[in-house]
């Protein structure tokens, strides 16, 4: 059964809203459905929504700033806030691997929801110097 707490929204193929069989838009619920929020929140830089400026990922701000000592601790905070920030996570988990040749950051992430469920992805990001 799936969880009332992980909810259930429209789905997607390649980010674009799909029909099924029977001709209905397709639906995702419970973990599935969390883990697509969780990468859209991970993907919108943080104030891009009009109506909601608290939505979204601050690390976008971070991405073209100097890599300092403590680059890789702020973008892991900045993507830890961003997805907890979520009521349906209860823990976040983020490794940060950087490849300065190609200039991108890939980010994997695990989650366990507040029903107990988990999930993860990764997401590669690119860094503008």
């Amino acid at each position: 059964m799936v969880s009332d707490i992980l909810l259930t929204d429209l789905g997607s193929v390649n980010g674009d809203l799909a029909a099924n069989l029977q001709g209905d838009l397709n639906t995702v619920s419970g973990i599935e459905n969390l883990t697509t929020a969780l990468q859209r929140r991970f993907g919108t830089p943080l104030g891009a929504l009009f109506y909601d400026t608290t939505y979204g990922n601050p690390v976008f701000q971070r991405l073209s700033s100097p890599m300092g000592k403590s680059f890789e601790q702020d973008v892991i905070s900045d993507v830890s806030s961003c997805l907890l920030a979520d009521s349906r996570v209860q823990s976040v988990q983020v490794r940060v691997l950087l490849n300065r040749e190609e200039k991108t950051a890939t980010f994997y992430v695990s989650f366990i929801a507040k029903d107990g469920s988990s999930g993860s992805f990764e997401q590669a990001v690119s860094i503008r110097v």
